[in-house]
């Protein structure tokens, strides 16, 4: 999203020049407070800036008295908008011009309600041009900005601090975009990948884009951006592996269709909601969960080798066996409902977490373990294979005739 912004020139709206898919870019221009300075060609200017002092309380004042250029963008139907910091920006102040300039953020033009996402201030008294693309405060913002479907983003810099009203604030022209935000259009459709190699990136039509959408995947290598992804439910299906590689998978909730399986392959994976496994397995990297990971081995066995963090829990159904082969920190409970619960080393379990095995099911220790609390109901079995496990970690151990 960017803006080619005139010279010496009384224009003050300037429209839009650049704008990806699913963005609708508004004009930029300055506020009432401020009157176009049409002193050089090289730059886009401004004065009559208000306020001489550096304090919060003349920040306030100058952006009620409108000393600010503003601009806008909105999420067009089927999008929503990521906007993580100014890409092309270059801003001359003189010296009796705004020392102090300031970015913020509002969801309404009135700017009743607003975030500051970034200030820079002048504290010489001669003229100075910054280049605010080189300022990691400026071009990736603390908190991302989310712009949803169909709504508005209100921004403006806000200057002051000038000594006389005569100060002038110009942003630098004579490019072909001199003035750009940059981020992520998210795609708000259906996602499916039929197998292959294949980049899931954002902003790229081409590709798989980030965004609150479902997945759906049915194997192959997928290289996630370098910034991380999300989507909302990743459905995986097929005997094929689906590899993700790169950056971090954020989602609501994964489900695994039988045969299918997910390899992180080193990288991070976080779900809010919950991952169903039917006869699927994840691998590698770590799963921050949030809710259960259900997994459902009907028959023979299967393993997870994903380490699994979070407030989450685990169940494990179905007829078959489950070995978990990586030391996890999930803090809810380890439910083995039916079938067979297996830890294929030394201490992989958290230790102050609820470990609870229901009648017929069995839980089998494949190292030394610790677990917080032990709710063994009756006809449960426990097979320790010569290991030893305790219990108690959470004061809350008790046994029901295991």
């Amino acid at each position: 999203m960017g803006w080619d912004l005139p010279g010496s020139t009384a224009n003050t709206n300037v429209a839009a020049s650049t704008a990806a898919t699913g963005v609708i870019g508004g004009n930029m221009s300055n506020n009432v407070g401020l009157t176009a300075n049409t002193a050089s060609s090289a730059r886009w200017a401004f004065s009559q800036f208000n306020q001489t002092g550096t304090n919060a309380i003349d920040f306030t004042n100058a952006l009620a008295g409108n000393d600010s250029v503003a601009f806008s963008l909105s999420a067009s139907s089927g999008y929503s908008l990521t906007v993580r910091g100014l890409g092309a920006f270059s801003a001359y102040r003189s010296g009796s011009g705004p020392k102090n300039l300031t970015l913020i953020y509002s969801t309404n033009p009135s700017f009743s309600t607003y975030s500051i996402l970034a200030t820079d201030a002048n504290t010489g008294t001669n003229a100075v041009t910054t280049d605010f693309s080189t300022n990691a405060a400026w071009t990736n913002f603390a908190t991302p900005i989310i712009i949803a479907e169909g709504t508005t983003g209100y921004f403006r810099v806000v200057g002051y601090g000038a000594s006389a009203t005569g100060g002038t604030l110009g942003i630098i022209s004579g490019g072909t975009v001199d003035f750009s935000l940059n981020g992520d259009v998210n795609s708000l459709s259906l996602y499916t990948w039929t197998s292959g190699s294949g980049n899931w990136a954002v902003g790229t039509a081409a590709n798989w884009q980030s965004g609150g959408a479902s997945a759906a995947v049915s194997g192959g290598n997928l290289a996630v951006d370098a910034a991380g992804v999300t989507a909302g439910a990743l459905s995986l299906s097929g005997s094929t592996p689906v590899t993700l590689t790169g950056g971090a998978l954020t989602a609501a909730s994964i489900i695994g269709t039988a045969g299918s399986s997910l390899k992180l392959n080193g990288a991070a994976a976080t779900v809010s909601g919950n991952v169903d496994l039917t006869d699927a397995t994840l691998s590698g990297g770590n799963l921050s969960l949030g809710g259960i990971l259900g997994a459902n081995i009907s028959t023979g066995s299967a393993t997870l080798s994903t380490a699994i963090g979070g407030a989450g829990s685990l169940s494990k159904s179905g007829a078959g066996e489950l070995i978990l082969s990586r030391t996890n920190t999930y803090s809810g409970t380890t439910s083995v409902g039916a079938g067979t619960l297996s830890t294929g080393a030394n201490e992989i379990l958290s230790d102050t977490a609820t470990l609870t095995v229901s009648a017929n099911a069995t839980f089998k220790l494949g190292g030394n373990e610790t677990v917080g609390g032990l709710n063994a109901i009756f006809g449960s079995f426990i097979n320790l294979q010569g290991n030893t496990l305790t219990a108690g970690g959470n004061n809350s151990s008790f046994t029901n005739g295991a």
